[in-house]
Protein backbone atom coordinates (compact mmCIF):
# COMPACT_ATOMS: atom_id res chain seq x y z
CA UNK A 1 0.00 0.00 0.00
CA UNK A 2 2.82 2.40 0.81
CA UNK A 3 4.44 1.83 -2.59
CA UNK A 4 1.16 2.41 -4.44
CA UNK A 5 0.50 5.63 -2.58
CA UNK A 6 4.02 6.81 -3.24
CA UNK A 7 3.26 6.57 -6.93
CA UNK A 8 0.80 9.40 -6.57
CA UNK A 9 3.53 11.97 -6.01
CA UNK A 10 6.61 10.22 -7.33
CA UNK A 11 6.73 11.32 -10.92
CA UNK A 12 5.57 14.85 -10.18
CA UNK A 13 8.10 15.32 -7.40
CA UNK A 14 10.92 14.15 -9.65
CA UNK A 15 9.88 16.39 -12.54
CA UNK A 16 9.66 19.33 -10.19
CA UNK A 17 13.24 18.75 -9.14
CA UNK A 18 14.41 18.66 -12.75
CA UNK A 19 12.76 21.91 -13.84
CA UNK A 20 13.38 23.98 -10.76
CA UNK A 21 16.61 24.96 -9.02
CA UNK A 22 14.79 25.11 -5.71
CA UNK A 23 11.57 23.21 -5.15
CA UNK A 24 9.73 22.69 -1.91
CA UNK A 25 6.85 20.25 -2.04
CA UNK A 26 3.81 21.92 -0.54
CA UNK A 27 2.25 20.39 2.53
CA UNK A 28 -1.17 20.54 0.87
CA UNK A 29 0.05 18.49 -2.07
CA UNK A 30 1.58 15.84 0.17
CA UNK A 31 -1.60 15.65 2.23
CA UNK A 32 -3.76 15.32 -0.87
CA UNK A 33 -1.82 12.23 -1.83
CA UNK A 34 -1.93 10.81 1.69
CA UNK A 35 1.63 9.49 1.58
CA UNK A 36 2.22 10.40 5.21
CA UNK A 37 -0.85 8.50 6.35
CA UNK A 38 0.71 5.13 5.55
CA UNK A 39 4.31 5.84 6.46
CA UNK A 40 4.03 4.33 9.90
CA UNK A 41 6.80 5.23 12.33
CA UNK A 42 9.37 5.99 9.61
CA UNK A 43 10.99 9.39 9.81
CA UNK A 44 12.58 9.18 6.34
CA UNK A 45 10.76 8.14 3.19
CA UNK A 46 13.11 7.26 0.35
CA UNK A 47 11.95 7.57 -3.24
CA UNK A 48 13.82 5.01 -5.30
CA UNK A 49 14.63 6.28 -8.78
CA UNK A 50 15.94 4.15 -11.65
CA UNK A 51 17.81 6.16 -14.32
CA UNK A 52 17.79 4.10 -17.49
CA UNK A 53 21.19 4.43 -19.14
CA UNK A 54 24.05 2.34 -20.45
CA UNK A 55 26.60 5.11 -19.96
CA UNK A 56 29.80 4.20 -18.21
CA UNK A 57 30.09 5.41 -14.64
CA UNK A 58 33.39 6.80 -13.40
CA UNK A 59 34.58 9.25 -10.78
CA UNK A 60 33.28 12.28 -12.67
CA UNK A 61 30.33 10.34 -14.10
CA UNK A 62 30.97 11.26 -17.71
CA UNK A 63 29.85 8.69 -20.26
CA UNK A 64 29.79 9.16 -24.05
CA UNK A 65 27.16 11.85 -23.51
CA UNK A 66 27.25 12.26 -19.76
CA UNK A 67 23.61 13.35 -19.61
CA UNK A 68 22.56 10.86 -16.94
CA UNK A 69 24.87 12.60 -14.48
CA UNK A 70 22.52 15.60 -14.43
CA UNK A 71 19.73 13.48 -12.99
CA UNK A 72 22.10 11.93 -10.47
CA UNK A 73 23.53 15.29 -9.38
CA UNK A 74 20.09 16.91 -9.14
CA UNK A 75 18.83 14.26 -6.75
CA UNK A 76 22.02 13.78 -4.77
CA UNK A 77 21.68 14.96 -1.14
CA UNK A 78 18.30 16.50 -1.96
CA UNK A 79 15.52 16.20 0.60
CA UNK A 80 12.48 18.04 1.87
CA UNK A 81 10.40 17.81 5.00
CA UNK A 82 6.67 17.81 5.62
CA UNK A 83 5.62 17.61 9.26
CA UNK A 84 7.82 15.02 10.96
CA UNK A 85 8.57 13.18 7.71
CA UNK A 86 11.65 13.71 5.55
CA UNK A 87 11.60 12.75 1.88
CA UNK A 88 14.68 12.04 -0.22
CA UNK A 89 15.71 10.46 -3.52
CA UNK A 90 17.88 7.40 -4.01
CA UNK A 91 19.04 7.19 -7.63
CA UNK A 92 20.36 4.05 -9.29
CA UNK A 93 21.68 3.58 -12.83
CA UNK A 94 19.57 0.92 -14.52
CA UNK A 95 21.41 -0.80 -17.36
CA UNK A 96 19.77 -2.65 -20.23
CA UNK A 97 21.05 -5.94 -18.79
CA UNK A 98 19.42 -5.03 -15.47
CA UNK A 99 16.18 -4.31 -17.26
CA UNK A 100 16.28 -7.61 -19.12
CA UNK A 101 16.95 -9.34 -15.79
CA UNK A 102 13.57 -7.99 -14.63
CA UNK A 103 15.02 -5.66 -12.00
CA UNK A 104 12.63 -2.85 -12.97
CA UNK A 105 9.76 -3.66 -10.64
CA UNK A 106 7.71 -1.65 -8.15
CA UNK A 107 9.31 -3.75 -5.44
CA UNK A 108 12.72 -2.30 -6.39
CA UNK A 109 11.90 1.17 -7.74
CA UNK A 110 9.25 3.84 -7.45
CA UNK A 111 9.96 5.78 -10.64
CA UNK A 112 11.83 5.36 -13.92
CA UNK A 113 13.69 8.25 -15.58
CA UNK A 114 14.07 7.82 -19.34
CA UNK A 115 16.81 10.22 -20.54
CA UNK A 116 16.98 11.51 -24.15
CA UNK A 117 20.18 9.74 -25.14
CA UNK A 118 18.91 6.34 -24.03
CA UNK A 119 16.03 6.74 -26.46
CA UNK A 120 18.38 7.85 -29.24
CA UNK A 121 20.44 4.68 -28.86
CA UNK A 122 17.32 2.53 -28.93
CA UNK A 123 15.66 4.18 -31.91
CA UNK A 124 18.79 4.35 -34.08
CA UNK A 125 20.43 1.06 -33.14
CA UNK A 126 17.27 -1.02 -32.64
CA UNK A 127 15.52 -0.23 -35.91
CA UNK A 128 13.57 -3.46 -36.13
CA UNK A 129 10.36 -3.37 -34.16
CA UNK A 130 10.47 -7.19 -34.04
CA UNK A 131 13.86 -7.48 -32.34
CA UNK A 132 13.17 -9.91 -29.44
CA UNK A 133 15.48 -8.15 -27.00
CA UNK A 134 13.82 -4.78 -27.51
CA UNK A 135 10.32 -6.24 -27.41
CA UNK A 136 11.16 -7.67 -23.99
CA UNK A 137 12.36 -4.25 -22.80
CA UNK A 138 9.06 -2.73 -23.89
CA UNK A 139 7.05 -5.37 -22.05
CA UNK A 140 9.01 -4.88 -18.82
CA UNK A 141 8.63 -1.09 -18.87
CA UNK A 142 4.92 -1.31 -19.64
CA UNK A 143 4.46 -3.83 -16.81
CA UNK A 144 6.25 -1.45 -14.42
CA UNK A 145 3.81 1.33 -15.29
CA UNK A 146 0.78 -0.94 -15.10
CA UNK A 147 1.89 -1.96 -11.61
CA UNK A 148 2.03 1.68 -10.51
CA UNK A 149 5.60 2.75 -11.30
CA UNK A 150 5.98 6.41 -12.23
CA UNK A 151 7.85 7.47 -15.37
CA UNK A 152 9.51 10.73 -16.38
CA UNK A 153 10.79 11.28 -19.91
CA UNK A 154 12.46 14.32 -21.41
CA UNK A 155 13.12 15.14 -25.10
CA UNK A 156 13.70 11.77 -26.80
CA UNK A 157 12.76 10.03 -23.56
CA UNK A 158 9.38 11.75 -23.82
CA UNK A 159 8.85 10.88 -27.48
CA UNK A 160 9.36 7.16 -26.88
CA UNK A 161 6.48 6.96 -24.39
CA UNK A 162 3.82 7.61 -27.02
CA UNK A 163 3.90 7.56 -30.81
CA UNK A 164 4.76 10.07 -33.51
CA UNK A 165 1.81 11.99 -34.93
CA UNK A 166 2.88 12.19 -38.57
CA UNK A 167 3.28 9.35 -41.05
CA UNK A 168 7.03 8.54 -41.03
CA UNK A 169 8.96 8.72 -44.30
CA UNK A 170 12.60 9.16 -43.21
CA UNK A 171 14.85 6.64 -41.50
CA UNK A 172 14.90 8.56 -38.21
CA UNK A 173 11.11 8.97 -38.20
CA UNK A 174 10.54 5.29 -38.90
CA UNK A 175 13.06 4.11 -36.33
CA UNK A 176 11.58 6.42 -33.71
CA UNK A 177 8.09 5.12 -34.41
CA UNK A 178 9.32 1.53 -34.15
CA UNK A 179 10.81 2.20 -30.72
CA UNK A 180 7.57 3.59 -29.23
CA UNK A 181 6.50 2.17 -25.86
CA UNK A 182 2.81 3.15 -26.18
CA UNK A 183 2.33 3.76 -22.46
CA UNK A 184 0.92 7.21 -23.21
CA UNK A 185 -1.81 8.27 -25.69
CA UNK A 186 -0.02 11.59 -26.30
CA UNK A 187 1.84 11.68 -29.61
CA UNK A 188 4.66 13.94 -30.80
CA UNK A 189 5.05 15.91 -34.01
CA UNK A 190 8.27 14.40 -35.33
CA UNK A 191 9.70 15.73 -38.59
CA UNK A 192 13.35 14.75 -38.71
CA UNK A 193 15.88 13.32 -41.11
CA UNK A 194 19.65 13.21 -41.44
CA UNK A 195 20.67 15.88 -43.99
CA UNK A 196 23.29 13.85 -45.87
CA UNK A 197 21.12 10.75 -46.06
CA UNK A 198 18.09 12.68 -47.29
CA UNK A 199 20.13 14.42 -49.98
CA UNK A 200 21.87 11.21 -51.08
CA UNK A 201 18.41 9.63 -51.35
CA UNK A 202 17.38 12.38 -53.75
CA UNK A 203 15.07 14.16 -51.33
CA UNK A 204 14.72 17.92 -51.12
CA UNK A 205 16.73 19.59 -48.36
CA UNK A 206 13.45 20.56 -46.63
CA UNK A 207 12.70 16.86 -46.11
CA UNK A 208 14.85 16.81 -42.98
CA UNK A 209 11.95 18.66 -41.32
CA UNK A 210 11.81 21.40 -38.73
CA UNK A 211 12.93 19.11 -35.91
CA UNK A 212 15.82 17.83 -37.99
CA UNK A 213 16.89 21.31 -39.09
CA UNK A 214 17.03 22.67 -35.55
CA UNK A 215 18.74 19.54 -34.29
CA UNK A 216 21.41 19.18 -36.96
CA UNK A 217 22.10 22.79 -37.93
CA UNK A 218 22.66 24.14 -34.43
CA UNK A 219 25.38 23.87 -31.81
CA UNK A 220 28.39 23.21 -34.06
CA UNK A 221 31.76 24.88 -33.71
CA UNK A 222 34.28 23.67 -36.27
CA UNK A 223 37.17 25.34 -34.46
CA UNK A 224 36.49 23.87 -31.03
CA UNK A 225 34.82 20.47 -30.89
CA UNK A 226 34.72 20.55 -27.11
CA UNK A 227 31.77 22.96 -27.21
CA UNK A 228 29.48 20.96 -29.49
CA UNK A 229 26.67 20.32 -27.04
CA UNK A 230 23.53 20.78 -29.15
CA UNK A 231 22.32 23.41 -26.72
CA UNK A 232 20.13 25.23 -29.25
CA UNK A 233 17.78 27.89 -27.89
CA UNK A 234 16.33 28.08 -24.39
CA UNK A 235 12.61 28.80 -24.50
CA UNK A 236 10.61 30.86 -22.02
CA UNK A 237 7.63 28.54 -21.88
CA UNK A 238 4.32 29.66 -20.30
CA UNK A 239 3.57 27.48 -17.29
CA UNK A 240 0.49 26.51 -15.31
CA UNK A 241 1.22 27.94 -11.86
CA UNK A 242 -1.83 26.22 -10.41
CA UNK A 243 -0.15 22.85 -10.93
CA UNK A 244 1.96 21.56 -7.98
CA UNK A 245 5.08 21.32 -10.17
CA UNK A 246 5.10 25.04 -10.84
CA UNK A 247 3.10 26.54 -7.96
CA UNK A 248 6.23 27.94 -6.31
CA UNK A 249 7.35 29.86 -9.42
CA UNK A 250 7.17 33.64 -9.23
CA UNK A 251 7.06 34.25 -12.99
CA UNK A 252 4.48 33.03 -15.48
CA UNK A 253 7.16 31.49 -17.68
CA UNK A 254 9.97 29.08 -17.08
CA UNK A 255 13.18 29.05 -19.15
CA UNK A 256 13.79 25.47 -20.28
CA UNK A 257 16.46 24.14 -22.60
CA UNK A 258 15.07 22.95 -25.93
CA UNK A 259 16.79 20.64 -28.42
CA UNK A 260 14.29 20.44 -31.28
CA UNK A 261 11.69 18.22 -29.61
CA UNK A 262 8.36 18.52 -31.42
CA UNK A 263 5.06 19.62 -29.86
CA UNK A 264 3.02 17.08 -27.93
CA UNK A 265 -0.35 16.17 -29.46
CA UNK A 266 -3.19 15.28 -27.10
CA UNK A 267 -5.82 12.70 -28.12
CA UNK A 268 -9.35 13.94 -28.80
CA UNK A 269 -10.94 11.45 -26.41
CA UNK A 270 -8.31 10.47 -23.81
CA UNK A 271 -8.82 7.43 -21.62
CA UNK A 272 -7.15 9.15 -18.68
CA UNK A 273 -6.62 12.43 -16.86
CA UNK A 274 -4.12 14.62 -18.76
CA UNK A 275 -2.78 18.05 -17.83
CA UNK A 276 -0.81 20.47 -19.99
CA UNK A 277 1.45 22.31 -17.54
CA UNK A 278 3.68 24.17 -20.02
CA UNK A 279 3.32 25.25 -23.65
CA UNK A 280 5.54 26.51 -26.42
CA UNK A 281 5.82 30.33 -26.52
CA UNK A 282 3.09 32.23 -28.36
CA UNK A 283 5.67 33.70 -30.72
CA UNK A 284 6.65 31.22 -33.41
CA UNK A 285 10.29 30.15 -33.05
CA UNK A 286 10.96 30.69 -36.75
CA UNK A 287 9.47 34.20 -36.61
CA UNK A 288 11.98 35.38 -34.02
CA UNK A 289 15.22 36.61 -35.63
CA UNK A 290 17.24 35.44 -32.65
CA UNK A 291 15.97 31.85 -32.89
CA UNK A 292 15.24 31.31 -36.58
CA UNK A 293 17.66 29.28 -38.71
CA UNK A 294 18.23 28.60 -42.41
CA UNK A 295 18.34 25.39 -44.38
CA UNK A 296 21.77 24.25 -45.56
CA UNK A 297 22.76 22.20 -48.59
CA UNK A 298 25.75 19.88 -48.79
CA UNK A 299 28.10 20.72 -51.66
CA UNK A 300 31.30 18.85 -50.75
CA UNK A 301 30.82 15.78 -52.93
CA UNK A 302 32.39 12.40 -52.26
CA UNK A 303 35.74 13.94 -51.29
CA UNK A 304 34.07 15.92 -48.53
CA UNK A 305 32.45 12.77 -47.15
CA UNK A 306 35.79 10.98 -47.09
CA UNK A 307 37.35 13.90 -45.24
CA UNK A 308 34.45 13.78 -42.80
CA UNK A 309 35.20 10.15 -41.96
CA UNK A 310 38.97 10.70 -41.73
CA UNK A 311 38.62 13.83 -39.58
CA UNK A 312 36.97 12.00 -36.71
CA UNK A 313 37.74 13.78 -33.45
CA UNK A 314 38.39 11.58 -30.45
CA UNK A 315 36.86 14.11 -28.08
CA UNK A 316 33.73 14.61 -30.13
CA UNK A 317 30.79 13.43 -28.10
CA UNK A 318 28.74 12.07 -30.98
CA UNK A 319 31.29 9.51 -32.17
CA UNK A 320 29.44 6.68 -30.45
CA UNK A 321 27.02 6.64 -33.37
CA UNK A 322 29.87 5.63 -35.64
CA UNK A 323 31.23 6.64 -39.07
CA UNK A 324 27.88 7.79 -40.47
CA UNK A 325 27.47 10.72 -38.11
CA UNK A 326 31.18 11.47 -38.11
CA UNK A 327 30.90 11.71 -41.87
CA UNK A 328 28.05 14.19 -41.46
CA UNK A 329 29.59 16.21 -38.65
CA UNK A 330 32.93 16.78 -40.33
CA UNK A 331 31.96 16.68 -44.01
CA UNK A 332 33.05 19.54 -46.27
CA UNK A 333 31.42 21.81 -47.59
CA UNK A 334 28.00 23.33 -46.88
CA UNK A 335 26.03 26.16 -48.49
CA UNK A 336 23.64 28.29 -46.45
CA UNK A 337 20.33 28.71 -48.28
CA UNK A 338 17.99 31.70 -48.17
CA UNK A 339 15.06 29.55 -47.04
CA UNK A 340 14.09 29.88 -43.37
CA UNK A 341 13.08 26.72 -41.50
CA UNK A 342 9.44 27.21 -40.55
CA UNK A 343 8.08 25.89 -37.29
CA UNK A 344 4.46 25.45 -36.31
CA UNK A 345 4.84 25.10 -32.56
CA UNK A 346 3.33 28.26 -31.04
CA UNK A 347 1.12 27.63 -28.00
CA UNK A 348 1.24 23.85 -28.46
CA UNK A 349 1.84 21.49 -25.48
CA UNK A 350 5.42 21.40 -24.22
CA UNK A 351 5.09 19.60 -20.88
CA UNK A 352 2.31 17.21 -19.83
CA UNK A 353 1.39 14.99 -16.91
CA UNK A 354 -1.06 12.11 -16.89
CA UNK A 355 -2.43 9.33 -14.71
CA UNK A 356 -2.34 5.78 -16.04
CA UNK A 357 -5.93 4.47 -16.23
CA UNK A 358 -5.95 1.53 -13.87
CA UNK A 359 -6.28 0.98 -10.13
CA UNK A 360 -2.57 1.67 -9.52
CA UNK A 361 -2.74 5.17 -11.10
CA UNK A 362 0.88 5.52 -12.12
CA UNK A 363 2.06 9.05 -12.91
CA UNK A 364 3.60 9.76 -16.32
CA UNK A 365 5.33 13.07 -16.98
CA UNK A 366 6.64 14.10 -20.40
CA UNK A 367 8.62 17.17 -21.44
CA UNK A 368 9.60 17.75 -25.06
CA UNK A 369 12.31 20.09 -23.78
CA UNK A 370 15.68 18.96 -22.49
CA UNK A 371 15.45 19.48 -18.73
Amino acid sequence: MLIIMKMKILSIALVALMVSNIFIVSADFIQKNSITESSGEEDVIEIRVAIYTDEEENEDFYGPYGRARYFVFAMRNYSWKVGDKTYSFKSTLLRTNDLLDNKLTVENFDVLVYPPETEHYKSVKCFSRFKPKYLKEKRIIRKFVEDGGGVFGTCGGSIIMGDIENEPDTYLEKSTKNSALHISPINTEMNIGLPLICELAGLEVEKIGSNGAYYWYSGWNASDYDVNYHTLVCLDVPIDKSHPIFDDNVKDTRRIRWIAGGPLVLPENPDREISVIASFPSEEISDNESTQIHYWKYTGGVLGLIKGILNRKENYFYTDFGPLLNMYCFAEDWQKLDKIVETNYADKPFFTTEIYPNENKARIARCTGHV
